[in-house]
């Protein structure tokens, strides 16, 4: 079992903020606020589009990214209102997209619209966007989950990601289980996708409990932002609950 310290949970946090579309300037502030700690930046702060340039006013210098979400919560939009999105996203200053792939579509047996939405959104990754696909776990069967995680990691997505928080079941252990084997049938040296866990990690405990997960499965080297993230709005205070901070 790993030891893991405030300062490392941190530097994987995704802090997100999804409460409302339009009209919460303050909350947006304040999450921002929280982002730089004692203990170092979070890995990036998760707004709705409406507010992206304010967050990234606030937290650009910190080198906290900013990311938003796409294609949010149903993963149903049309591929055009999407790309649509996207654009403006990007303008904005959206440096991670966070985007709902049409699972329900896979679940019916059609794999079209996952290809055609990822493969269209290619482009922003080659203009330095990161893609963290979100295949809403909960929904799905473990052999569903399996299969969506290769073909996700196949197109060249840059995490999977378990949940968008608004589902009634978010992560689990069982569905992180799936997307880590997914990542380990690549050998080390040709992986080049990560994995975001996220909905309902609110405590230390839980973060620590998959942080050890995921290095017994794939080692304590892919314990690092740029291959593993934790998408959360309260855990961070918990994280902080249990070390006391330097600067305060």
């Amino acid at each position: 079992m790993i030891s893991s310290s405030a300062e490392q949970l941190i530097s994987l946090l995704d802090l997100t903020r999804l409460e409302t579309e339009a009209g919460d300037e303050s909350g947006t502030e304040k999450i921002c606020r929280k982002a730089i700690t004692g203990f170092g930046p979070v890995a990036a702060v998760c707004v709705y589009p409406a507010y992206i340039r304010q967050a990234r006013q606030r937290v650009h210098q910190e080198g906290i990214a900013v990311a938003t979400v796409l294609n949010f919560p149903s993963g149903d939009f049309p591929l055009e209102q999407v790309l649509q999105g996207a654009e403006s996203a990007h303008s904005a200053g959206a440096s991670e997209f966070d985007v709902v792939i049409p699972y329900n579509a896979w679940k019916r047996g059609d794999r079209q619209p996952l290809l055609n939405l990822v493969s269209s959104l290619q482009e922003y990754r080659r203009r330095g966007v990161v893609l963290k696909a979100i295949l809403e776990t909960g929904a799905l069967t473990s052999t569903e989950r399996r299969e969506i995680g290769y073909a996700l990691v196949d197109l060249g997505v840059d995490f999977l990601k378990t949940s968008t928080g608004k589902f009634p079941v978010g992560a689990t252990e069982e569905a992180v289980i799936d997307l880590l084997s997914v990542l380990a049938n690549y050998p080390a040296k040709e992986r080049r996708t990560g994995l975001k866990i996220s909905g309902g990690v609110r405590s230390f405990r839980q973060a620590v409990r998959y942080l050890d997960l995921v290095e017994k499965i794939l080692g304590s080297e892919f314990l690092q932002a740029h291959s593993l993230r934790l998408g959360a709005s309260s855990l961070l205070d918990d994280i902080l609950s249990h070390e006391k901070t330097p600067c305060q």
